[in-house]
């Protein structure tokens, strides 16, 4: 555990944390995984990890797919949540699933060498892009085993959304700063691997870009939760967060849209970033 960032480990480690994740986290496309199974030589018995699987928002998505699925994840409160979605799917949709939820981090993956045909990570690379992660990755794939970083993103959604989204940026709200996807900060790793031969030698630094856009189904207390999931927000005091919640829900019902706990929908944008362990080392 010391190697992960102190504001994951901080923000992500409690119940609370992981129920606001269940209630307010957006699930993935289903096109998005099935676009893996169909594209990229992978096929519904290849051996797949989630790493840093959260409580399971992408990993049930891969579940109802793939039926070799091991989840890698750092907090024991995500895990149990995890291990829940993902014993639903053996027992409603996917009775072929065999599936793991395994405590570990993304320079720490509990499974053998050169073992993994596809390892995905979602909502979550961003934490650890560096060149220790790039390895330990590559150590577990096969030679040619894809892998997938993936983000929802929001951009293209209507402005009264946007709106109140925004007060996640105001300053008052950021106490400690906390890796994004939106920095791009996370991509300065393929750079750094683009520039050296030797590095090369455990992943292609060139991401293929695959992009699926879908309707994410909210309320206020949804979005709370997911707003109160945010590393930067649930590590506020708590006279702050009181604040933020106050000013989140004035914002809520200033809206015809949004206002009450009525439930509207937005549309997110799902981004499939794809590379692979080269064939030979």
């Amino acid at each position: 555990m010391d190697n992960l960032h102190k504001n994951a480990k901080a923000g992500f480690q409690t119940n609370e944390a992981a129920q606001n994740y269940v209630k307010g986290r957006p699930t993935y496309p289903i096109e998005s995984v099935e676009y893996m199974r169909d594209n990229l030589g992978i096929d519904k018995d290849s051996v797949v990890v989630d790493l840093a699987c959260g409580t399971g928002k992408f990993t049930q998505v891969l579940a109802s797919v793939f039926n070799n699925v091991t989840a890698v994840e750092p907090s024991k409160q995500f895990i149990e949540q995890c291990d829940n979605v993902l014993k639903n799917i053996k027992e409603t949709s996917n009775p072929s699933l065999q599936y793991k939820v395994i405590e570990g981090l993304a320079t720490s993956i509990p499974v053998p060498d050169n073992s993994v045909d596809l390892l995905t990570t979602a909502q979550a690379f961003h934490w650890f892009s560096n060149i220790e992660t790039i390895k330990e990755i590559s150590r577990v794939l096969k030679p040619n085993g894809k892998l997938i970083l993936v983000w929802n993103s929001n951009k293209e959604d209507n402005p009264e959304y946007n709106q109140i989204i925004s007060l996640y940026r105001d300053k008052r709200f950021r106490a400690e700063e906390s890796p994004s996807f939106y920095s791009g900060e996370w991509m300065k790793v393929f750079d750094e691997i683009k520039e050296s031969p030797e590095l090369k030698k455990f992943i292609d630094p060139n991401l293929d870009l695959k992009t699926f856009k879908h309707n994410h189904y909210t309320n206020y207390e949804k979005a709370l939760g997911h707003a109160l999931s945010i590393s930067f927000i649930s590590l506020l005091d708590e006279p702050t967060k009181e604040i933020f919640i106050k000013e989140f829900k004035d914002l809520f019902n200033s809206f015809e849209l949004t206002k009450g706990n009525k439930d509207f929908s937005i549309v997110l944008t799902t981004h499939l970033y794809i590379t692979k362990k080269p064939s030979l080392q």
